[in-house]
């Protein structure tokens, strides 16, 4: 393993249901990685569950910058497409925090005795892998289509949501954080936030706190039309 300082926290934070593979534990190896610990994508066949911890999932481009494209947070799973892939991408996983992991060897998925033995978590382990699908998708359309003003807004927009759509919510994220997810430099993402801030819809977005003033004035600038009525 290799390990690298620091902690990142990034937009595709999705809330991954996973939590049924916890119960089936006993058919996993478990690991621990402190914070910083790199696990190679080409490294294990098999599918990590979280137990504990948060991990990001950073590809590198031939020029050697470091995209993050994916953040898995406690009771998601991993590295599902290289378990049943024999394409072999230039990405890695980094544990952002402490992690708990149980691995399961691809050798456990061969032939029907699992499927049969596990339905529910095939079907769940199928649903996972057509969400990532999806949230790649966007990725590769949507933030290279849409302006950067666009892009950040929902950036807090889905922010907002996983804060249980509160106004006001405490986050762990550098302007740099988000410029390397979107793909942009940090002045951009800066601007975008002042803008923001001028047009009342931001009070405030530092590293540790984001106050939104006018929620609907950010999704118009978003083009979301979700709605955020409980």
């Amino acid at each position: 393993m290799e390990s690298r300082r620091g902690q990142n926290t990034g937009l595709w934070g999705m809330p991954f249901d996973n939590a049924i593979w916890q119960s089936i534990a006993h058919l996993g190896q478990k690991f621990f990685f402190p914070a910083g610990t790199i696990i190679r994508h080409n490294q294990y066949r098999g599918i990590f569950y979280i137990q504990k911890g948060r991990v990001c999932l950073s590809y590198f481009s031939g020029k050697g910058k470091e995209v993050k494209a994916l953040y898995y947070n406690q009771n998601a799973i991993f590295n599902e497409a290289r378990t049943f892939s024999v394409l072999n991408p230039d990405c890695t996983f980094v544990c952002v925090e402490d992690c708990e992991l149980c691995f399961f060897s691809r050798e456990i998925f061969k032939g029907t005795d699992f499927i049969r033995s596990y339905p529910h978590i095939i079907q769940n382990l199928l649903s996972t892998m057509g969400e990532k699908m999806l949230l790649h998708y966007y990725a590769l359309t949507s933030l290279r289509a849409d302006t950067d003003i666009v892009n950040v807004s929902r950036f807090i927009l889905q922010l907002y949501r996983e804060h249980g759509k509160k106004l006001t919510f405490n986050i762990a994220y550098s302007q740099q954080d988000i410029a390397d997810i979107l793909g942009v430099h940090r002045t951009t993402v800066a601007r975008a936030i002042r803008k923001l801030k001028e047009d009342d819809i931001l009070v405030r977005m530092s590293r540790y706190e984001i106050v939104i003033s006018d929620l609907d004035g950010l999704k118009k600038v978003a083009h979301d039309e979700l709605p955020d009525d409980d």
